[in-house]
């Protein structure tokens, strides 16, 4: 449902391009603090994200984007913590909507490095045999208001989180940041 969601989403915003001036093509960093609905296999627990990305513009004709950067994330349940950092490698396209406001899709590749899993009794990653590196895909977009943004997105990852069964991360978020 939430798959079917995104990508109508998605199939929206880019209609837009075709009557929508084009933003600027200079490169950008942006910083947003995000809220995270997780769900692990049978899981669910909510958490929060900061994270730094940089827009590296790929060509001066059109607002057409490789982003990166770092996001530390941390979720937590009744009695279960989870922590972990993301690498992003998204394609961005950015849509001028007016002189101050653009909305900017995105989707990509994202490399997980899995910190911490444990419930209190015991750490899930030694004891269980976790997987402590996890990739997947991300899909999502920012709306931008002169430099401030709000954004939603979604991820989910292609190989599980532990050997037991389904243990695939799925993360939806929204959150707002600073884009300078």
């Amino acid at each position: 449902m939430m798959k079917k969601f995104f990508v109508a989403a998605i199939a929206a915003m880019l209609s837009l391009t075709a009557s929508a001036q084009l933003t600027s093509t200079e490169n950008y960093s942006a910083w947003s603090l995000n809220y995270g609905m997780y769900s692990i296999g049978e899981l669910d627990m909510n958490g929060a994200n900061v994270q730094w990305l940089k827009g590296i513009s790929l060509t001066s004709s059109m607002p057409l984007f490789i982003e990166t950067g770092v996001g530390a994330s941390g979720a937590f349940g009744s009695d279960y913590v989870y922590l972990h950092m993301d690498v992003p490698v998204n394609v961005v396209y950015k849509v001028g909507l007016s002189d101050a406001i653009c909305v900017s899709p995105f989707a990509g590749i994202f490399f997980r490095g899995n910190i911490l899993s444990t419930d209190g009794d015991y750490d899930w990653f030694a004891d269980m045999d976790g997987n402590r590196f996890q990739y997947g895909l991300n899909i999502g977009a920012k709306l931008e208001f002169s430099k401030f943004n709000v954004n939603v997105a979604y991820n989910s990852t292609f190989n599980d989180m532990f050997d037991l069964g389904d243990s695939k991360t799925n993360i939806f978020s929204v959150g707002v940041g600073l884009t300078f």
